[in-house]
């Protein structure tokens, strides 16, 4: 049990500064996510694959068990989509993981580096599929250009490929690298507070 609340109470305390914010400053949700999507996350990303330790069959155990969960989340939500007849859009939440601020926040308190370095794996692959296939849900279009253009995409190839090759980059290169990671969990569970605090229930049914 200590664990779940040392856990737990952590993470929703950043998340409750958020919406404590949204109330005095009214700071711009999409500025922080923006932060966090284009230059804190994949600053994480580069730093946690680069340096490591989890060999090649946990890495392609984490990739194939969340991709066996979305494309099960995604068969179940086809079938529920068709017998109620819901629209296109119901399908993003189904099939697409919230990985990000909850999962890596609570990886990391529970497990430390290495659930951090873990969970860093099911967030990247879920990002990466919300970015190629969540275009062409919600519109019927190929998302492929929008993933290209994702830095998430290119940082977790070089984090990859520097982990492989063995290569150590010179601390001058990854400490601000690091530095930059180290802000992409708190920018997001704030931002999350952002949104709670902006929640319309009344479209809840």
């Amino acid at each position: 049990m200590e664990i779940v609340w040392n856990t737990v109470v952590p993470v929703f305390s950043v998340v409750a500064v958020g919406y404590a914010m949204a109330l005095r400053l009214a700071p711009d949700a999409r500025t922080l996510a923006d932060l966090a999507l284009w230059i804190a996350s994949p600053a994480l990303v580069f730093s946690l694959l680069s340096g490591s330790t989890l060999d090649a069959e946990r890495f392609s155990l984490l990739t194939a068990g969340i991709a066996f969960v979305m494309l099960v989340t995604a068969g179940l939500g086809l079938a529920y989509r068709r017998v109620f007849g819901l629209g296109r859009g119901f399908l993003l939440p189904v099939v697409f993981l919230n990985s990000g601020n909850m999962g890596l926040a609570c990886s990391r308190l529970a497990y430390g580096q290495a659930g951090l370095e873990a969970a860093s794996v099911p967030f990247v692959v879920s990002a990466l599929a919300a970015s190629f296939f969540g275009v062409w849900i919600a519109k019927g279009e190929n998302g492929f250009g929008e993933a290209l253009r994702l830095p998430l995409l290119w940082s977790a190839v070089g984090g990859i490929a520097l982990a492989v090759t063995g290569f150590v980059p010179p601390r001058i290169v990854m400490e601000p690298i690091e530095l930059l990671g180290g802000m992409a969990i708190p920018l997001m569970l704030l931002n999350l507070g952002l949104q709670l605090r902006h929640l319309d229930l009344s479209l809840i049914h």
